[in-house]
């Protein structure tokens, strides 16, 4: 992470593109076409519209993760998209989330909304708790599985 978050004007942009670098492959995965906002953020433009990227921190998972064995990291993003499949049209909303260690980040995109905050355009970034995520359903698996 200190490769990626530096503490100069360029950390927070290259964390949220550390994020988006990820979102983007899994909307690409899935067979959908990245929207032209997300590839334009990748290519400097300092935010996203249509976008909302939050970070938050989860302690508990991350120390759940580490007892199994995995070091912590979580290196898929739990998501949701809309349509299901790219035979029923183009991408209209998009949410996943993904956690590196105790820190992850939530991304959100539709077509329609005019959403925000992206994270790395605010000069103090707000790391929220895990529990006061919207679309608490995106991992309500995981969360379910850390308190049996």
């Amino acid at each position: 992470m200190e490769e990626i978050y530096s503490s100069d004007a360029e950390g927070p942009r290259n964390l949220a593109r550390y994020f988006m670098k990820n979102f983007a492959c899994r909307i690409a995965s899935r067979g959908f076409e990245v929207p032209q906002q997300v590839i334009e953020f990748m290519n400097g433009a300092e935010g996203m519209p249509n976008a909302c990227l939050l970070l938050y921190r989860d302690f508990a998972l991350h120390d759940r993760f580490r007892r199994i064995g995995d070091h912590g990291i979580l290196l898929y993003a739990n998501a949701m998209n809309s349509p299901t499949e790219p035979s029923e049209g183009p991408l209209i909303a998009f949410c996943a989330e993904l956690q590196v260690g105790p820190i992850g980040a939530l991304f959100f995109w539709d077509v329609d909304t005019v959403l925000g905050p992206i994270f790395s355009t605010d000069p103090w970034v707000y790391l929220r708790d895990r529990l006061e995520l919207p679309y608490p359903e995106l991992h309500a698996e995981q969360w379910g599985r850390l308190h049996e």
